[in-house]
């Protein structure tokens, strides 16, 4: 499902639903075997606490195997990403379009990768609210308002493109030219063979592309 609000009187802003193909709201809370990577190479086992997909992408809560219960928390800026939910999560450095932030600034969050090739795609986890949220021992008590997936592209040696860009909301516009050096892929989209329902096929057949 896909959630669209209109931000200025010129701009509809698109994200999709979160996804469901790891998420468990009965596990928060709870504790799930896993690892983090420090910058400096160390890999630390342990146990990471089970929490909402939009908390988890700004900080984690993670118990060191050995370490008698002592608790750490690691922002994005503190790992280099940590294994959880069968997927290791990577931290990168972007600008989420946080009210705190200007236009030039960035900061380091956790991504968790869908596909991974010539264009990497992430999904990114946001709320619309996230002040409301209440914690406790770091559980979050309360579910962050309307919790949402964003979707997150990188070509190497390019900045992270946000799918929701004003750029793609014409999509066979945008998404053509985005991906203009794969012809095949492109020249479908451009034809409205490929369309935004086929996204994934889009960015696989891009992936594949000679």
């Amino acid at each position: 499902m896909k959630t669209c609000l209109i931000t200025t009187i010129f701009t509809l802003f698109c994200v999709q639903a979160i996804s469901q193909d790891w998420f468990v709201q009965s596990k928060v809370g709870s504790g799930e075997k896993g690892y983090v990577v420090t910058h400096g190479g160390d890999t630390l086992h342990g146990t990471i606490m089970y929490n909402y997909p939009p908390v988890m992408a700004r900080k984690i809560f993670f118990w060191e195997e050995g370490d008698d219960g002592n608790r750490q928390k690691f922002k994005g800026s503190d790992l280099k990403g940590f294994y959880f939910a069968d997927t290791f999560w990577e931290s990168h450095e972007f600008n989420d379009g946080s009210l705190k932030l200007a236009a030039s600034q960035k900061q380091e969050l956790f991504l968790k990768p869908k596909m991974k090739g010539k264009l990497n795609v992430y999904e990114y986890y946001i709320a619309e609210i996230t002040d409301w949220v209440k914690y406790e021992d770091g559980v979050n008590k309360i579910m962050p308002t309307e919790m949402q997936t964003e979707i997150l592209m990188k070509k190497e040696g390019e900045d992270f493109v946000k799918l929701n860009d004003v750029r793609f909301f014409q999509f066979k516009k945008g998404m053509s030219k985005y991906l203009a050096d794969c012809e095949s892929v492109s020249k479908d989209i451009a034809d409205k063979k490929l369309k935004r329902a086929h996204l994934w096929d889009i960015f696989e057949k891009y992936n594949a592309c000679d």
